[in-house]
């Protein structure tokens, strides 16, 4: 390994070299990773990474008040715990070939430039770094900034299905739905129609949003079923101090706490934030090991987030009866739901009325266009070809939207079976904890005689639940 000092490696490649980090499965998964690591890179290129302290790490990263002491909260110690180990996975997998590696090294918050010893400039002239020309700075100042660069990195990074089609044509129709033009409007979750006036095109709908705060006992459990959570479609995951929309229906708080006089217990809990509803409770034994921690999290999380979650039930409506149109939108959605897991005529009705009225307002939202399609092959006259389409476009307007992913792998299996076993995998990559996908695939790859890779995705699912 030979080790370049901050000022001799040209701030290009080295940008070039964290998005190739940040592209990865488990970085796309946990932008609070991504943020932290590209602070630090930016920081070190500015000359600045010898005086990164928890402080600044805290505060401009992870969101954390003014008053934060990190004497008394180890979050960053966590947070940079897990960082490292995920940069050292990513180059034993993903990034075992690149040129120019990044690494943090122990004791420290700043991040080093390494060239692997196979491509040093003595082995290998023509692959090494290019000398720095110092370029006009990049101000990151807020998590905000940060996070606009690791989304803008991810997607340009992503397949989109234009390229899955490309790779696997085939001779389906793969015209798109045309998008609404007109201005998106917000369905209040409170009320029973649309609010008047148009709101800001970017608004999009979402299952649940969950605002997640911890004590120093529970930091990285906590941290872990946030982790988990981002992986499924429609679910934003916040820091406490990071979200100022403290009301809204569809938003959960989830903490986690040493229980009075056991720290070796930990109290999960999950509060319906508008109603002040405790609608979870679960006290576990803290796990030693980090395999065990992420173990524990990967359950909690699914039994929370999950197609049949805790926060995708609770919006449920006592009787089927009790149903009136319009649905407010987080009703609507866990009817959706609820349809497409039982295939009920009543509530596939149901749910497609509600689901059509929310499309009107935001057409170009992935999700519900991907529940659309998901619902579509449900229903007792659905339009497969109108599925795929919804499908395409869902995919389009979000390459990481898993149950796009799932939906088109299952429409396509007949007619381009290699396109559904490259799309299920995918799928199964992004969000592991989804049994649907998972047991979907495993079928798929037995059916084309890969029983080797089937049997292993099922022992791993069962292991899961």
């Amino acid at each position: 390994m030979h080790e370049l000092a901050p000022e001799k490696v040209e701030q290009k490649e080295a940008l070039e070299a964290l998005n190739k980090i940040l592209s990865s499965e488990e970085f796309t998964a946990s932008p609070q990773l991504a943020a932290f690591l590209t602070f630090s890179v930016q920081r070190t290129l500015d000359g600045q990474g010898p005086a990164l302290k928890a402080y600044t790490i805290a505060t401009e990263v992870l969101s954390r008040p003014p008053s934060f002491d990190p004497q008394n909260d180890p979050i960053v110690r966590v947070e940079a715990t897990r960082l490292r180990r995920a940069i050292d996975r990513y180059y034993v997998n993903d990034g075992a070939r690149d040129t120019l590696r990044i690494i943090m090294p122990r004791g420290g918050y700043s991040v080093t430039f390494i060239v692997p010893s196979d491509n040093s400039s003595e082995a290998s002239p023509q692959r090494a770094p290019k000398i720095a020309r110092r370029q006009s700075r990049l101000n990151f100042k807020t998590p905000i900034i940060i996070a606009g660069i690791f989304i803008a990195s991810t997607a340009a990074a992503t397949i989109s299905w234009k390229n899955w089609s490309t790779i696997f044509p085939d001779t389906t129709n793969t015209a798109a739905l045309s998008t609404d033009s007109s201005p998106v409007t917000r369905i209040s979750p409170n009320a029973t129609k649309p609010n008047a006036g148009p709101k800001p095109a970017t608004w999009k709908p979402r299952m649940a949003a969950f605002s997640i705060s911890s004590d120093p006992a529970a930091n990285n459990l906590v941290h872990e079923i946030g982790d988990v959570l981002s992986r499924f479609d429609g679910i934003m995951v916040f820091d406490e101090t990071a979200l100022a929309d403290q009301t809204s229906e569809d938003l959960y708080q989830l903490d986690g706490r040493a229980k009075a006089g056991k720290p070796d217990l930990i109290d999960i809990r999950l509060i319906h934030t508008a109603s002040h509803r405790t609608v979870f409770v679960r006290t576990t034994p803290l796990p030693k090991d980090e395999e065990s921690v992420q173990e524990l999290a990967k359950k909690i999380a699914v039994l929370i987030g999950g197609r049949d979650g805790i926060v995708i039930t609770d919006a449920m409506p006592a009787r089927m009866d009790e149903l009136s149109q319009p649905i407010n939108p987080r009703t609507c959605l866990s009817v959706v739901n609820a349809a497409i897991r039982t295939q009920e005529s009543d509530l596939v009705v149901s749910a497609r009325s509600c689901l059509d009225v929310m499309l009107k307002h935001a057409s170009n939202s992935g999700m519900l266009l991907s529940i659309s399609a998901d619902l579509r092959r449900r229903e007792q006259q659905g339009d497969l070809a109108k599925a795929e389409s919804e499908a395409q476009l869902a995919l389009a307007l979000d390459p990481h939207n898993v149950r796009a992913m799932h939906v088109l792998s299952e429409l396509v299996d007949t007619k381009n079976p290699g396109l559904a076993l490259r799309l299920g995998d995918l799928a199964v990559e992004l969000n592991p904890y989804d049994p649907v996908i998972a047991h979907s695939q495993a079928e798929r790859l037995r059916a084309a005689g890969l029983t080797g890779r089937a049997d292993k995705l099922q022992s791993e699912l069962v292991g899961a639940e």
